[in-house]
């Protein structure tokens, strides 16, 4: 005759119901805790573990801070596009204003500076007409 020892650690749970002691192996608990399926009691009361896992929690925080570094990502690129535009716009404009063209009516003068302040007076910025 053979005899063949086995030995397994459980952990006792109590049922929620009758208080009943529940005896689960550790690795079926964390099983039963991450699935969040149903186990009964050694009387037959239906259990499980309802609540969020810390793996879970974690998931949903990361996902929420992914969220927000894809939203500042996106915000980042939108503001870097508007940036270029923008120099791109001022770079036309000095480059315009270099070589003697008007930014107000488009023409081209030899004294440019005279121009500005007889035609279109002092204080009147650089507006660019669209």
């Amino acid at each position: 005759m053979t005899t063949i020892t086995h030995q397994v650690t459980v952990e006792i749970v109590f049922c929620a119901w009758c208080s009943g002691p529940i005896a689960l192996e550790r690795n079926r608990q964390l099983e039963l805790r991450r699935t969040h399926k149903s186990f009964y009691c050694p009387v037959g009361h239906r259990q499980n573990y309802p609540g969020e896992t810390e793996a879970e929690r974690l998931l949903t925080a990361l996902n929420l801070a992914q969220g927000e570094v894809n939203s500042e990502r996106t915000r980042r690129q939108n503001l870097e596009g508007t940036l270029k535009q923008t120099q791109d716009a001022l770079t036309r404009a000095t480059t315009r204003t270099q070589n003697g063209v008007c930014l107000h009516c488009r023409r081209h003068f030899v004294n440019l500076e005279r121009h500005m302040s007889t035609k279109h007076g002092k204080g009147n910025g650089l507006a660019v007409k669209p």
